[in-house]
C-alpha cells in the first residue's frame, strides 16, 4: 500500500498545475455555497470520510470543503487515484465528489446512474467491484422515456427493483436527466453522490451540479414525506 500510495504522491505533483485549477474552482463554488474550505485531508485524519464507489484504500482527496445550505449538509472535494482495467497500464483519474445528506430518507436502495458510453475509466471500479448492482433499464423501460434511457444507465439490486421504480418516478427521472447528465449519481441509505468526471473542471459546472443536486436532495425528501 505504501508504494501505491507513493506512485499516486508522484502522480498528483505531476499534474499539481492541473490540481490548482482544480483547487480554484472548486474554492470559488464552496465560497458561493458557503462552505468551509479545509484543503487537503487523509485516510488517517480524524473524520468521517465521504465514501461511494470511488473510494479506495490508495485514493487521495483534494480542496475538501464542508457546510450547510438550505438546511442540507454539503461535502464537496477532489478525488484522485489510478485505474486499472484488465492487465492494461494504470491512469490517473480525478472526481470532483458533491456529497448532499438527506433529511427525510433514511433507507434508500442502492442505485447508480451512469452516463450512457462510460462503462469503463471513470467508472470502471464501480462495474467491477460492486457486483450487486445490475442494470434494470429493460425492467424499467415503460415507465420512463426513451431520453432517459438514452442518457444514463440504471443500475440497482434487483431485489430491490420495486424500491427503485418507488423512487425514481418518471418525472423525477426527466428531472435527472435534463439537469445531471453527463454527470454520474450515486444514491445509497440517506446519502446522495454526484460525480463529475470533467477533465477541466470550471467553478460553474460545480456550482450548477451543487444546484441540482440540492434539488433532487429536495425532491427524494418531499416524495418520502407525501
Amino acid at each position: 500500500m505504501a508504494s501505491m500510495r507513493g506512485r499516486l504522491q508522484r502522480l498528483t505533483r505531476r499534474y499539481s498545475h492541473v490540481a490548482r485549477q482544480r483547487g480554484s474552482a472548486i474554492r470559488k463554488a464552496a465560497k458561493a455555497f458557503e462552505l468551509v474550505y479545509f484543503g487537503n485531508i487523509h485516510h488517517d485524519d480524524d473524520h468521517n470520510p465521504v465514501l461511494g464507489f470511488t473510494t479506495s484504500i490508495t485514493h487521495i482527496d483534494q480542496h475538501f470543503s464542508v457546510g450547510n445550505f438550505e438546511g442540507y449538509n454539503i461535502r464537496l472535494l477532489d478525488r484522485f487515484d489510478t485505474v486499472r482495467m484488465g492487465g492494461t497500464k494504470e491512469h490517473a483519474q480525478n472526481w470532483c465528489v458533491v456529497e448532499v445528506q438527506l433529511q427525510e430518507q433514511t433507507d434508500l436502495p442502492h442505485i447508480c446512474l451512469v452516463p450512457t458510453g462510460n462503462t469503463s475509466g471513470e467508472y470502471h471500479r464501480l462495474f467491477t467491484s460492486v457486483y450487486r448492482l445490475q442494470p434494470l433499464n429493460n425492467t424499467l423501460f415503460h415507465t420512463h422515456s426513451m431520453e432517459v434511457h438514452g442518457r444514463f444507465q440504471i443500475l440497482a439490486p434487483t431485489s430491490r427493483t420495486r424500491d427503485v421504480e418507488t423512487t425514481l418516478t418518471s418525472p423525477l427521472v426527466m428531472g435527472i436527466a435534463g439537469r445531471f447528465w453527463p454527470h454520474g449519481i450515486e444514491l445509497k441509505g440517506d446519502t446522495l453522490y454526484v460525480y463529475i468526471t470533467d477533465h477541466r473542471l470550471s467553478s460553474t459546472v460545480i456550482m450548477s451540479t451543487i444546484s441540482s443536486a440540492l434539488w433532487l436532495a429536495h425532491s427524494l425528501d418531499a416524495a418520502k414525506s407525501d
